[in-house]
C-alpha cells in the first residue's frame, strides 16, 4: 500500500505541475481547470504505468508525462473546464459557479 501511495503522490505533484500559470489564463478558467484536473481520485492507470516502469527497471522520471498523459484526465479535463466556462457565462445559475460542475 505504501507504494500505491507514494505513485499517487507523485502523479497528484505532476498533475499540479500541468496548470497554466496563474498570469496565462483568467481565475475562473484556473480556478475549473484545477478543480477538474485536481478532484483527485484512484489514479489507478498512472500508477500502473509507473508500476511498469518500475518493472522493467525503467526511469520512473521519464515514465511520469506518460502515466500522466495515460490518466486521460489532462485532454478530458481541458474539454471539461471549456464546457463549464461556456456554462457559467450562460447561466444565470451561480450556484454552479461555486463547484464548476
Amino acid at each position: 500500500m505504501e507504494y500505491i501511495d507514494a505513485r499517487r503522490a507523485e502523479v497528484e505533484q505532476a498533475l499540479a505541475a500541468i496548470l497554466p500559470p496563474m498570469p496565462h489564463c483568467p481565475q475562473v478558467v484556473y480556478d475549473a481547470m484545477a478543480y477538474s484536473l485536481l478532484a483527485g481520485g484512484k489514479r489507478l492507470r498512472p500508477i500502473l504505468c509507473l508500476a511498469s516502469a518500475d518493472a522493467v527497471g525503467g526511469d520512473r522520471a521519464m515514465a511520469l508525462p506518460a502515466a500522466c498523459a495515460h490518466e486521460g484526465t489532462v485532454a478530458r479535463d481541458a474539454g471539461e473546464a471549456h464546457t463549464q466556462f461556456i456554462f457559467l457565462q450562460r447561466s444565470n445559475a451561480r450556484a454552479t459557479s461555486k463547484s464548476y460542475a
